[in-house]
């Protein structure tokens, strides 16, 4: 049996195109989310000094053995190596086996023999980590669940760590585990944990044995557990989720990135940045290796999709259809690309529970170019919106 130490530690040899994009994303809307809430809490009187608090309980070493800065050293630089670093904010790293390779990098990104006092770092396994001691009920929190196996991605956990109503999380499902271990009996306690009670687990296995739709099967269990975390919750929470599949020819989703808020800002401005619409891919951009697939922000692993352009991709996959259908009937009518979007969005969450990949930004430049290029007549907006 594989040593874990070795295992995890293999995994930051030499990341992959899935590493490298999982990582761009979940750093970019870290980094996106703490402009958003610190501006917010310095802008607003009562919020002016609470504590933003991001958490990690997977972080890893920080950066790969190619000398690429990975998340938790991606998010400390952006908080705090910038020209007005964000004050009051802490951050809580652990990780059960690299942690102390971790504390040896952030004194190195430091220049400095100490780590720096707004940081804690911890070798816990993290089922033994009391949030109630982390967090204050006035805290601000970010947080960041990256575990192999379920390890707190279950609903009771999510709810705790999005108590506070600016709070956000963002946590990382591997299918292809749950696909390999579902009949071993050492995982069942995680994965019933996980799907909140034995019969729910019971059921979901049932269904990964008689349905060849892995693809189905995904969307189903990550419907499931949407619906029970606004339900523990109690309100209706905003979830972006980014899809990885393989190809375009296998459509078995294997992981997911799902992003959970209690407001649509963070979501919104992320969505704009990783959906554009007609740019060609450039290596090393803030996109690479990201597509809208039938309205899904999806990473392609192994196909010349990347090659193409999102335009292409859609236009080849022929995914218009959708979006189109929410204009006006009739060219008397007019819309503005908000209202488009607000069409799609309560549409798409009515039939998925969560957020698009479109954007205000998206459906413009497709109109646009359908427009210019006759493939349908011009669509009555306000000028001033287009």
């Amino acid at each position: 049996m594989a040593n874990p130490a070795e295992t995890a530690r293999n995994f930051f040899r030499n990341p992959d195109a899935e590493s490298r994009a999982k990582t761009r994303f979940v750093s970019y809307y870290i980094g996106t989310y703490l402009n958003i809430i610190s501006g917010t809490r310095d802008r607003i009187p009562n919020l002016r000094y609470r504590r933003i608090l991001y958490l990690d309980f997977f972080c890893g070493p920080g950066k790969y053995d190619t000398g690429e800065d990975s998340v938790p050293l991606l998010v400390l630089t952006h908080a705090k190596l910038r020209e007005k670093p964000i004050n009051n904010i802490y951050f809580y790293f652990n990780d059960l086996n690299l942690a102390t390779e971790l504390e040896g990098n952030i004194k190195e990104k430091f220049h400095t023999d100490r780590v720096p006092n707004y940081i804690h770092i911890t070798q816990k396994d993290s089922t033994t980590i009391n949030l109630s001691s982390l967090i204050d009920k006035n805290d601000i929190v970010m947080s960041f669940v990256d575990s192999f196996s379920y390890l707190l991605c279950d609903t009771r956990t999510i709810s705790k760590l999005i108590a506070n109503q600016l709070s956000d999380c963002i946590f990382y499902i591997n299918f292809q585990h749950f696909y390999r271990f579902i009949d071993v009996k050492s995982e069942r306690e995680k994965f019933i944990n996980f799907f909140g009670s034995e019969d729910a687990f019971e059921s979901a296995k049932k269904m990964f044995h008689e349905t060849h739709n892995k693809d189905e099967l995904a969307s189903l269990m990550m419907q499931d557990f949407i619906r029970r975390l606004d339900t523990s919750v109690g309100q209706r929470l905003y979830y972006l989720p980014v899809f990885f599949r393989n190809s375009t020819e296998d459509t078995a989703i294997t992981q997911i990135i799902m992003v959970v808020s209690k407001s649509r800002k963070g979501p919104d401005a992320i969505r704009g940045s990783f959906c554009e619409f007609g740019d060609k891919d450039k290596p090393g951009s803030i996109n690479e290796n990201f597509y809208l697939d039938q309205g899904r922000i999806t990473v392609y692993e192994n196909t010349s999709i990347n090659q193409m352009s999102l335009f292409e991709h859609e236009e080849k996959m022929e995914k218009y259809a959708y979006p189109m259908s929410f204009l006006p009937d009739s060219l008397t009518s007019s819309i503005t690309r908000s209202e488009l979007l607000s069409r799609i969005d309560q549409d798409y969450r009515r039939k998925n529970l969560y957020l698009s990949g479109y954007s205000e930004k998206y459906l413009t430049r497709m109109l646009s170019y359908l427009e210019d290029n006759q493939m349908i007549e011009v669509v009555n907006t306000d000028p001033s919106r287009r």
